[in-house]
């Protein structure tokens, strides 16, 4: 969790992602075709908001 201070209100930012078995770790993501995921076994939603995206995904 990590606080953001904006045009001087504080926001509170989380990310999460939820699979069947568990929680997907930030690291994980890169490597989801190394664990046997494709576009047939999960859904990756976002809403397209910059803040959003991570530095990590970006590369």
């Amino acid at each position: 969790i990590q606080g953001i201070i904006k045009f001087g209100r504080g926001s509170l930012m989380i990310w999460g992602c939820r699979t069947v078995q568990g929680i997907m770790e930030d690291h994980l993501f890169q490597s989801v075709e190394e664990h046997g995921m494709d576009d047939n076994n999960f859904i990756f939603q976002r809403d397209g908001d910059p803040k959003h995206s991570s530095k990590l995904a970006k590369k």
